[in-house]
């Protein structure tokens, strides 16, 4: 909400002095439950999280990167923001939520690029970690078996790690990448560039 994002904006200034960047890194209820179980009040939900709360918070930290004459934008979303990933029953809400944020990341990146402010988007693939765990635990599946299937995903037959994705975060963060705007970004281990299968 609106109110949110002003007090994110406010306490961090109030804190450091000013805000370099900002991540949007939210999520809805990834689950790959399909359309058939979808309700108009889960597809709400989806949608106020993954898209309209990055809205927010572009929306609040835009002037002040503005003001400052340099900013940095990041939208974490995963690959199935941009292809239809897989052939059975898949996250549908989430990924049109996701899939708008990133296209509206970039419009920012573009538009603002004058201004000094970028806007990029990290397409995540296959990643092992606390979340996964938990939505696997919630669905009742077994852990190691999610993993291995997960892992065979990848072309290097194992998931990236949370640490990976954050190294790609402080790079484009950095003066290093200062000519990277209004892109997209995959670190996914190479999922993106070849099809399922072997």
């Amino acid at each position: 909400k609106a109110d949110d994002a002003k007090m994110i904006l406010d306490e961090t200034i109030a804190k450091y002095g000013h805000v370099d960047g900002m991540i949007n890194a939210g999520v809805h209820n990834a689950m790959p439950n399909g359309f058939g179980k979808m309700t108009e009040d889960y597809w709400k939900n989806a949608i106020d999280i993954n898209l309209h709360a990055h809205f927010q918070l572009v929306h609040q930290f835009l002037p002040h990167f503005e003001e400052r004459g340099t900013g940095n934008i990041m939208h974490f979303t995963t690959i199935a923001g941009s292809v239809g990933l897989g052939i059975g029953k898949q996250r549908h809400s989430y990924a049109a939520g996701k899939a708008g944020a990133a296209v509206f990341t970039k419009r920012i990146g573009a538009e603002y690029a004058t201004k000094g402010i970028r806007a990029n988007v990290i397409q995540i693939g296959y990643v092992s970690g606390p979340l996964v765990n938990r939505a696997v635990a919630q669905g009742g599946a077994d852990i190691d078996a999610v993993t291995a299937q997960r892992d065979s995903y990848v072309p290097r037959q194992k998931q990236g790690t949370p640490e990976e994705i954050a190294n790609v975060a402080v790079f484009l963060s950095s003066d290093e990448s200062a000519f990277i705007n209004a892109s997209d970004i995959f670190v996914d281990g190479g999922g993106s560039g070849c099809t399922y299968g072997p």
